[in-house]
């Protein structure tokens, strides 16, 4: 697993575990060009929360409103989610 994989498939990891919690979610597989507008429709307002909740404090950063308010048009995936995060790391550690 390279550095620059970890952070995609620890968010992947985060958002399936978030979303099996729920029985009638389904559970189509997350990549990274899973659009996070699909992501977030599949999930409840709770583990919305969690998840970010859970990405922020493991990371250290704030996601910024656009990942997480309105998306609606929006084409960001989960691969951008963690470029975001891979980037504000790196910063953090400079």
């Amino acid at each position: 697993m390279t550095i620059r994989n970890e952070p995609l498939k620890r968010i992947v990891r985060l958002i399936e575990r978030n979303m099996a919690s729920d029985q009638d979610s389904n559970l189509a597989q997350v990549t990274a060009d899973t659009p996070l507008l699909d992501v977030w429709q599949r999930m409840d307002s709770m583990q919305v929360i969690t998840l970010v909740i859970e990405l922020e404090s493991e990371y250290g950063l704030s996601l910024p409103d656009e990942l997480l308010g309105n998306m609606t048009g929006s084409q960001v995936t989960v691969g951008d989610l963690a470029a975001f995060i891979l980037e504000g790391r790196t910063k953090a550690q400079a």
